[in-house]
């Protein structure tokens, strides 16, 4: 369980988790994380710019970006790579604040960085995805709510 961390500072990144690699989370949850700090806030629960994050049978929910600055990511943002959501949930989570750039309170995917969801649910919606890549079995489709 990764939960109660916050940040105020500067730009601050992964209010729960920063990963600039490769990371795999197991039956966890990462909750009640918060950034708020003046410049950027990114990835409240979980910021991802290495090459692959997995989260498998984990809850994401409860966390928060409420900054004064840019706000992206209340639940998970990744920046590169690949994010895999495996059976996990992602609700609750929130990105706010005083910025007009406030975007994904559940998940941001920017860049070249992919999304794939699979018995997975998505709470609010992903936004701003420039690539989420599908499911492969039809059964798998109706079970994952993402939309860009």
């Amino acid at each position: 369980v990764i939960t109660g961390n916050s940040m105020t500072n500067g730009n601050s990144f992964g209010g729960g988790i920063f990963s600039n690699g490769v990371l795999t989370v197991i039956d966890s949850t990462i909750s009640g994380n918060s950034l708020n700090a003046a410049g950027q806030n990114t990835g409240c629960g979980l910021s991802n710019f290495g090459t692959l994050v997995q989260l498998i049978n984990t809850t994401v929910s409860g966390n928060t970006c409420n900054g004064a600055g840019e706000n992206r990511g209340g639940g998970l943002a990744t920046g590169s790579g690949v994010m895999r959501l495996i059976n996990s949930t992602v609700v609750g989570n929130q990105a706010g604040g005083g910025s007009s750039t406030t975007r994904g309170g559940g998940i941001f995917v920017e860049g070249g960085a992919a999304l794939v969801a699979a018995l997975s649910a998505i709470r609010p919606a992903v936004r701003r995805i420039p690539t989420v890549v599908a499911l492969l079995r039809p059964a798998f489709r109706r079970s994952c709510s993402a939309t860009a």
